[in-house]
Order: structure tokens, then sequence, then C-alpha cells
């Protein structure tokens, strides 16, 4: 956090720094640095390169900081992988009357692989030990919801009655277990299409194909850094030129006063 505040400073005028570069590195030497010591310096430069530079000075200048600070964000943001298998459900013997019952059987078996007793156990086991500090600091019941939100199990095109195709995938920051869990998803899908078979009379019968295995993510979805920092660039700028008119006119009021 101290060498980004240094960095920060530099966007001081060369006045300034001058005069003050010294002791300002001593002060924070001297304290423990937070984010908002960081904002203010940043607010604290903008405001001086106001009150000496030229507009397009300032208007640059501002594009700079937010791009700074943006891209400050993005690198310090978690890296998102997703890792997508896709499994087809056949079902055999069905007669068109059963075509809700499909759809029911494939909803319960999603709510079993879904639960909270289920992914529990999965982010507890050992070669997993997924969330591991949420589920220090929070009730389990918020880590499993967490949890819910970074799977997805999406049907590809509607079901014929005879077959269903659906990606499952996960959203986790170490892709090797972003991959493991999808795995462990597609298994526990396979176990629960084991259970309906046992149940179901013959000739009725529910198959599992694996059409795509869990692939190992190369390059995280989210974030796009480049985006961030060009977004931070643009709203600086945005900013700046926002702050000049709001100066100009202030000006002027105070002239006309």
């Amino acid at each position: 956090m101290r060498q980004l505040i240094r960095w920060m400073a530099r966007l001081y005028p060369a006045g300034w720094r001058g005069r003050y570069a010294a002791e300002f590195d001593a002060l924070i030497e001297d304290m423990r640095p937070k984010w908002q010591d960081l904002f203010n310096v940043v607010l604290g430069a903008l405001r001086m390169q106001m009150t000496t530079g030229n507009y397009l000075r300032i208007v640059v200048f501002a594009g700079l900081a937010g791009a700074l600070v943006a891209g400050v964000c993005a690198f310090l943001t978690e890296d998102r992988y997703v890792s997508t298998a896709v499994v087809r459900f056949t079902f055999a013997g069905l007669a068109d009357s059963d075509r809700q019952g499909t759809l029911d059987r494939l909803a319960r078996m999603e709510r079993e692989v879904l639960s909270r007793r289920s992914l529990a156990e999965l982010m507890a086991e050992p070669a997993l030990d997924l969330y591991a500090e949420d589920r220090k600091r929070m009730p389990l019941e918020d880590v499993v919801e967490n949890m819910r939100k970074a799977l997805r199990i999406k049907l590809l095109g509607g079901p014929n009655w005879r077959a269903a195709t659906f990606e499952i995938s996960c959203m986790y920051p170490d892709k090797f277990k972003a991959q493991s869990v999808v795995r462990e998803l597609v298994a526990k899908f396979v176990e629960q299409t084991n259970a309906t078979q046992r149940y179901q009379a013959p000739p009725t019968a529910v198959t599992l194909q694996l059409l795509d295995r869990a692939n190992l993510p190369k390059q995280p979805i989210y974030p796009n850094r480049l985006v961030m920092v060009a977004v931070g660039l643009v709203c600086g700028a945005v900013l700046g030129l926002l702050a000049l008119l709001v100066r100009r006119s202030a000006a002027r009021f105070s002239k006309s006063a």
C-alpha cells in the first residue's frame, strides 16, 4: 500500500513534489496506510492540479488518475475460472403421458445434487477444501448459498422427452478446483441416475452419457483488467471535465455577484 501511495503522489504538480516529496515519504513510512489514504492522495492531487494546471492537462490528469485507480482495483481483484462439462440424460421406455414425470425426475436429481448436505460434503473434501476462509467466518448456510451462485446447470435446448442435454459449470478462483468440482457434480448425477433407475419399472431406463468432460480453463473469465482500466480512464476524464465545468460556473457566479 505504501508503494501505491508513492506512485499516486507522482500525480501532484512538480513544484509540490520538489518541495514536499521527502516530508511526504517520511510521513508514509510512519503510518499504516489504508485504502482511504490512497484515495485521499488521489483526490488531493486532482484538487491541486485543478488550481495549477490548464484545462486540457486537468482532464488528461483526471483520466490517468481514474485509470490508475481502476488498474489497482483490477489487479487486486481475484481471478475467476469456469470449468464446464456436458452430459445427456436418455430416457427409454417412457410413454408420451410420462413427459411431466421425466421433468420431475430431473428436477429432483438437481435439487439433491445442489442440496445443502451435498454441497457441504463437497466443500469439506480434503482434496478440495472449498471456501476455506469463508467457512471460518460465515455461517455454513451463507457459504452454501454462495457456492450455489457459482454453479450452473443449464438445459441446452428443450427436452424431447427421450433425451435432455445439460451443461454443468463451476466458477472458482482456482482453475484446478473448478474442474474438480464439475467432475464431482457429474459423479453425483451418476449416483442419482443409478438410484432413480433402481426404482423404475422395466422397460423404463434412465441413462447418463458424458458428452464433454470437465475442461481445465486456460484463462480467467473475470476480471477483464483491460476493460476495467479503460472504463477507469473514461470515467476519470469525464469526472475531470465535470469538475472543470463546475469550477467555471462557480467562478462566473462569484464574478457576477
